[in-house]
């Protein structure tokens, strides 16, 4: 009653491995509502609408392109690519929507350059989708990479 709010069993088809945790149906809501004099002391209500995490391997096996594992010297000199994020990650899709919102939290006074999400998007075929910064964040200069500023090595990968 304090929700207003109907909760479901939803059951999870997704996983492409077995766990009894996996098995397990979840009870959740599609929407759920506070009184507003209780809504300022809350920063959020778990297991009502969130999804149960998907919880990957602790580690993961890096191969080549044959199937055969490579040494972790070679792995680690091996470009990140999307294709590689999404294999190692089980990910299935990389459509963005604009009903959905994401943010990146930057604590080092770091910024990221727009024109540079908008390459990595058309380098790696992505839906450009610019990023709306909130603290000034962006910029238009030049990025320095290696201490000067604008500093936007952190930035630049946690946006993209």
């Amino acid at each position: 009653k304090l929700f207003k709010t109907e909760f479901y069993e939803f059951s999870d088809r997704q996983r492409t491995f077995s766990s009894k945790i996996s098995e397990r149906p979840v009870h959740r809501a599609r929407h759920y509502s506070l009184p507003l004099h209780i809504e300022p002391h809350l920063f959020a209500v778990f297991n009502t609408v969130q999804a149960p995490p998907v919880l990957s391997q602790r580690h993961h096996l890096i191969s080549s392109e044959e199937g055969d594992p490579l040494p972790q010297q070679a792995a680690s000199k091996s470009p990140v690519t999307v294709q590689f994020l999404n294999q190692l990650y089980d990910l299935t899709s990389n459509k963005a929507s604009s009903a959905l919102s994401q943010s990146v939290f930057e604590t080092a006074s770091e910024y990221f350059s727009p024109s540079d999400l908008k390459l990595f998007q058309q380098t790696y075929k992505l839906r450009e989708l610019p990023a709306v910064s909130i603290g000034d964040q962006a910029t238009s200069s030049p990025c320095s990479t290696s201490g000067g500023s604008p500093s936007c090595f952190e930035g630049n990968l946690d946006i993209q």
